[in-house]
């Protein structure tokens, strides 16, 4: 334990360095002869747990040192334990309003050394757990904050689109049926335009027109689907959780992709390599399944997007791995890609709302966001990721059996 501390003795006698560095032997010790020094080695990327300060040195006094010390917001956090043969008083005072926190004076015992920087080391370490509490205390409560004006701004934003949403619906539908129903008013209307229902029909054939409408009718459903969950978001309703095949998901997901002719043209999508291993008897899930459906499907699509935008030196084929397995009283969901990865900076902030790596045309930084409250707030799970810049990234869905 006490290996994870390092010190760093700053004297400018080195029969006293040996000597205080025998007494902590059990530390990681380094040692210099000045405070100009010190401060180096102080700001640089190693810096020491706690730092024992002679005062009277060449050049940079002990006090100069902890006044830069503690002005600076990198290194203030650092225990100086002066270690100094001027007697008590105003000099000990002067130490403390510079910002030290004890004095040893010399001569010493080693197990006055020992036992005062023990103590003060036990106490940084406490007050680093304290600060890294806060600090994730406060990363939680700005991402409710972030999800509570998400939740308000998507209700507001569901209701206007929702509008003109249904008439798209509504509208292809009525133009599917007046190009292909034989329908007297569309019998009458092709005969004042010269031509016959049949001869439309079979343009509408020839161009393939319906694979178009039925694209469009999917892909405006699918819109409406994601706005009806985020509404639901927003209300804060439960949500209702039955019996589901994840396997039956998983591929309804990669059904959806297909049929999304933009995005299998923009992405390739069709030349993606899908490799299945699905534990067997796998057992059903208490979920909703449109929900867990958009997940898949927004997870399985910034992927392709990764591995699209992504060119391989090595010629590689972009592939997706699926796995469906039981660990304890959970269900595993992994899909994995072999796409550009991740650094560690981006896979700390994926899951905020609105972080997004992508351009402004193709994310809102949203997605993965709403992902991780649909497993977490909607079905108790938990959602991991793991990525190794040119080797890909893996997500883990953690859902508990029914």
């Amino acid at each position: 334990m006490n290996g994870e501390f390092s010190i760093l003795i700053v004297d400018d006698t080195p029969d006293m360095i040996d000597t205080l560095g025998e007494i902590l032997k059990m530390y990681l010790i380094r040692a210099v002869t000045s405070g100009e020094k010190a401060l180096k080695l102080a700001f640089g990327e190693k810096q020491p747990d706690l730092i024992l300060l002679d005062i009277v040195m060449p050049g940079i006094s002990g006090f100069e040192v902890c006044r830069i010390l503690k002005d600076h917001p990198k290194t203030k956090n650092i225990p100086v334990i002066f270690i100094t043969a001027i007697d008590k008083g105003q000099d000990e005072v002067k130490g403390f309003q510079y910002g030290a926190v004890d004095y040893i004076t010399k001569p010493f015992s080693p197990a006055t050394v020992l036992a005062r920087v023990q103590t003060h080391l036990e106490l940084k370490r406490h007050h680093d757990h304290l600060e890294e509490l806060v600090k994730e205390r406060t990363n939680q409560l700005i991402h409710a904050d972030r999800l509570a004006t998400l939740g308000s701004m998507t209700a507001s934003v569901a209701h206007e689109i929702r509008n003109p949403l249904s008439a798209i619906l509504s509208n292809i539908q009525i133009i599917y049926k007046r190009l292909t129903e034989n329908y007297p008013k569309n019998q009458l209307a092709a005969k004042k335009c010269n031509t016959t229902l049949d001869t439309i029909k079979a343009y509408v054939e020839e161009r393939d027109l319906i694979t178009s409408f039925k694209s469009i009718s999917a892909s405006a459903e699918r819109m409406d689907r994601i706005l009806h969950n985020m509404l639901t978001f927003s209300r804060k309703s439960e949500p209702k959780l039955e019996p589901n095949n994840l396997e039956d998901l998983l591929e309804k997901a990669i059904e959806l992709l297909t049929d999304d002719r933009a995005f299998v043209k923009e992405t390739n999508f069709n030349d993606i390599v899908i490799h299945r291993e699905y534990c067997a008897s796998m057992p059903k899930i208490s979920c909703e399944p449109s929900r867990m459906e958009q997940v898949f499907l927004n997870i399985l699509k910034n992927g392709t997007q990764a591995m699209a935008d992504y060119k391989r030196k090595n010629k590689e084929k972009p592939q997706f791995t699926l796995r469906l397995k039981k660990q304890d009283a959970y269900v595993l969901v992994e899909i994995e890609d072999n796409g550009p990865g991740m650094n560690k900076t981006t896979q700390k902030r994926i899951f905020e709302p609105f972080f997004t790596t992508k351009s402004i045309k193709k994310g809102t930084g949203l997605g993965l966001s709403i992902c991780e409250t649909i497993i977490k707030e909607n079905h108790n799970g938990s959602l991991f990721v793991e990525s190794n810049i040119g080797k890909g990234t893996k997500f883990t869905i953690k859902l508990p059996m029914i």
